[in-house]
């Protein structure tokens, strides 16, 4: 995947979190959480663009299994991020609904697909 590619389909992931959000919260009020689906969309953001470049260098890589231990390793520095970004973001705001976590969700969801996506096409190479 060509980094205009990508920067073009990183662009349409945090639109379309950002219309998910919208659309979602016209049947379940969340914009009082809209706050955490930017800190998770900028976040997911950097850290795909991060990752974007790391699964460059290791699909190119005469080390033949360097790819397959940054998809391993992506997934479980994923979920800790994850568990600390909403930790800190519990204990920051202190949230009285149970529904601030959809936000997050949102943007999880929608990174994790674009991200599946380009380490596939960075895969095949």
């Amino acid at each position: 995947m060509t980094q205009s590619n990508f920067l073009i389909n990183l662009v349409l992931s945090i639109v379309g979190s950002i219309v998910l959000f919208y659309l979602i919260n016209l049947g379940v009020p969340l914009i009082d959480h809209v706050n955490l689906l930017f800190i998770s969309v900028l976040f997911f953001s950097l850290y795909n663009v991060a990752l974007y470049f790391l699964s460059l260098k290791a699909s190119r890589s005469k080390i033949k299994n360097q790819f397959i231990h940054l998809v391993l390793y992506n997934v479980f520095i994923k979920i800790i991020c994850a568990f600390v970004l909403i930790f800190v973001y519990v204990k920051a705001v202190n949230p009285e609904s149970k529904l601030f976590i959809v936000p997050f969700v949102i943007a999880y969801f929608v990174f994790t697909i674009f991200e599946t996506y380009f380490m596939s096409i960075q895969a095949r190479k």
